[in-house]
């Protein structure tokens, strides 16, 4: 049986290194066998998964699903041999745990007390992520999240808000639902390479700051000129927004620049089919429909000139009835869209 103090010498390990070593590999022992009698194992790529979402559950400032992952770590890295299910039920735990950080009500804390407390937890785990999917409750907290942003200018709460959505975007792209003739559920990674890729190749699925510049200046294309406009304040503090990232390729990340969504929509949708992340595209997708009354390349060309382009933009993001509502309703669609399928 482990104890705690191993536990946390575990969770020192994920949260010092940026990559699986030695000793966390160690800690899986399958002992499953093959048709042939043949032993299986987790190979390397999948271990580094399962490091990346541990380690993004633990330094996220949220303290309750630290608990997902410290009965984890209880339950099946103990130095004993488990069934290889059992230790992927960390795809249940990460599910678990994002769904919570983005979504949750209050009555989530007691829930999750109450499942780490049961013996056949992943199982109990993975019917509650079905139940919140599917919940009413759940349509609520997407309304909540489109609101969230890091109101701090400190580079910690930056950062975790990009975690966070890194991770709703591995959610949407890589992790599926099934259910078997009994009628259980099982939580599973679609594509492990390509996840580990996302989790680290910063040059494949490099981030960008999408609707609100990380500068604070949108710089707005007229008459072959560039035209930086500042933002107001109280709409600089949503390029921190959980639904202001997108990821896209590196290479095409440099040339996008601090324009407009539409010049940059323009750009992205003829390059299609460099970028490989289902979420990035979706987001696009999303962007005309909802985006109704944000100033077109054609209206900002009718101005007369850059003092009328200026005041065209500032209207545009001082009205509340503007940005704000369309900024909500976008990312409540995109939040909407969050669903783990089978």
């Amino acid at each position: 049986m482990i104890t705690c103090k191993r536990a946390i010498e575990i969770i020192s390990n994920i949260v010092r290194n940026s990559s699986i070593n030695d000793d966390f590999k160690s800690l899986f022992n399958c002992s499953d066998v093959d048709k042939n009698g043949k032993s299986l194992r987790i190979d390397d790529q999948e271990l580094q998964c399962f490091f990346y979402m541990m380690r993004t559950i633990l330094l996220n400032k949220d303290v309750t699903p630290k608990i997902l992952v410290f009965k984890y770590i209880l339950e099946y890295l103990d130095e004993n041999e488990h069934k290889k299910t059992d230790y992927k039920s960390i795809y249940s735990v990460y599910s678990a745990a994002i769904l919570f950080i983005v979504f949750s009500t209050k009555k989530d804390n007691n829930t999750f007390t109450s499942i780490v407390n049961q013996e056949n937890f992943s199982l109990k785990l993975t019917e509650w992520i079905v139940n919140r999917l599917n919940s009413i409750e759940l349509s609520i907290g997407k309304l909540g999240a489109a609101y969230k942003y890091a109101e701090q200018e400190d580079d910690e709460s930056n950062r975790d808000q990009q975690f966070i959505c890194k991770a709703v975007a591995i959610l949407y792209n890589f992790i599926k639902i099934t259910q078997n003739e009994n009628g259980e559920f099982k939580i599973d990674c679609t594509n492990k390479s390509e996840m580990l890729s996302f989790f680290s190749n910063s040059e494949k699925y490099s981030l960008e700051h999408f609707i609100i510049a990380e500068s604070g200046n949108i710089v707005v294309e007229y008459k072959h000129k560039n035209v930086s406009i500042p933002y107001p304040k109280k709409i600089k503090r949503y390029r921190n927004s959980l639904f202001n990232y997108i990821f896209i390729p590196e290479p095409i990340n440099k040339k996008l620049g601090n324009g407009t969504i539409f010049q940059k929509y323009d750009y992205l949708y003829n390059k299609k089919k460099d970028i490989t992340c289902e979420y990035s595209l979706d987001y696009l997708s999303k962007l005309k429909e909802n985006f109704c009354n944000y100033p077109t390349q054609e209206t900002i060309d009718q101005c007369s000139s850059e003092d009328e382009v200026k005041k065209l933009i500032n209207n545009y993001f001082e009205d509340p009835q503007q940005f704000l509502k369309e900024f909500l309703r976008f990312s409540t669609s995109i939040a909407q869209s969050i669903k783990i399928s089978s």
